[in-house]
């Protein structure tokens, strides 16, 4: 049996793999639809740069995480100088304030003219790379190894607080798995660019494709360049093909119901155009 077609009919785009579907577009079922339920993982945690707290979701339910753990990780406990070599005499280029972490990139090494050991690393969130002392000689502890510290990976919300900006490096104090309810997903491939996924069965979002379709707006059957005759709002006609995606507008071959005619009708640009 021919494998069936679907139509994305919102107006925002849905997530595809590592791409997206858009309005009009037209996928293929590879597998499914299956009916499921996914883990999610929450976390608590506490935002460094403001103290900010609250929940966040660390692993959503299509296994995207929003952020990663960092395995090395020092927060400065004590004001201390960064500098431009391992040699603490060396070139003063900045200085770690209170609460600022820093990411090892190299050491811990020994200073030449004494013992003091050093790490050569990244402020979270400046980028200035130096090297900064772990313990001062008078017993002082400037860095402190962090435990559980995660990066943020992409935008994401601070439940009842605010959002979390790329970079951005959070305390977590808690993780917590919950399953969303059952739902149908499917495996698709978007037949105008190639890209495929598992997307969610909903028909807000995606239905049935048709070769049935309606004129949205008034626009031109064309045949290439030329014009063939004008359309109305409300006219039918009938797919010939499956849409294509040309000069980054999407089209569809049809055939008119009320004189034959066929030819080329633009199935969205910036808005749909027709009904499907």
């Amino acid at each position: 049996a021919a494998k069936p077609f679907y139509v994305c009919i919102s107006k925002e785009e849905i997530a595809l793999g590592d791409d997206t579907l858009k309005l009009g577009e037209v996928v293929e079922l590879m597998q499914g639809p299956d009916r499921t339920s996914s883990n999610i993982q929450r976390a608590r945690c506490q935002a460094l740069s403001d103290q900010a707290s609250g929940w966040f979701t660390l692993v959503d339910k299509f296994g995207t995480a929003y952020a990663e753990k960092l395995p090395n990780l020092y927060k400065c406990s004590s004001a201390v100088a960064m500098t431009e070599e391992l040699d603490i005499e060396s070139k003063v280029i900045g200085r770690l304030a209170k609460g600022t972490c820093l990411v090892p990139e190299g050491g811990p090494s020994t200073d030449p003219k004494g013992d003091l050991q050093r790490l050569f690393g990244r402020i979270v969130g400046s980028g200035s790379v130096g090297w900064v002392t772990v313990k001062g000689n008078a017993g002082t502890v400037f860095l402190e190894a962090c435990q559980n510290h995660y990066a943020i990976l992409q935008p994401t919300s601070l439940e009842k607080s605010r959002e979390m900006q790329v970079d951005e490096v959070v305390q977590v104090l808690e993780v917590k798995e919950e399953t969303s309810p059952n739902e149908q997903r499917m495996k698709v491939r978007n037949l105008a660019r190639g890209h495929s996924g598992w997307i969610s069965v909903n028909p807000k979002f995606i239905k049935p494709w048709s070769k049935q379709y309606t004129a949205r707006v008034p626009q031109s059957l064309k045949d290439g360049a030329e014009v063939l005759r004008e359309v109305a709002k409300g006219e039918q006609f009938q797919a010939l093909g499956l849409p294509k995606s040309e000069d980054g507008m999407l089209k569809v071959r049809v055939k008119a119901k009320k004189d034959g005619i066929a030819g080329s009708l633009l199935v969205q640009d910036k808005q749909q155009l027709l009904d499907f």
